[in-house]
């Protein structure tokens, strides 16, 4: 969900997720051959879940998020 409000003078953006969100991607190792990442599949477990603890609190309805948009117009 977006939203765009005006307080005051200024405009805000809010927005936030439903319920039922699903996070997909991968972690990758850019340090080469010669170097591998020990259990990467282990690494990637703890940040898609310190990500999804963090959405569920902060972002996930009916949480949201604040952001103030920039003035653009003199």
């Amino acid at each position: 969900m977006v939203q765009l409000k005006e307080e005051g003078d200024r405009q805000y953006l809010y927005f936030c997720f439903q319920k039922g969100l699903v996070l997909d991607f991968e972690v990758g190792s850019v340090l080469g051959e010669a170097t591998k990442v020990q259990d990467l599949p282990k690494v990637t477990s703890m940040i898609v879940n310190k990500l999804r603890s963090w959405i569920e609190t902060q972002i996930l309805y009916p949480n949201k998020k604040k952001i103030l948009l920039p003035y653009l117009l003199p």
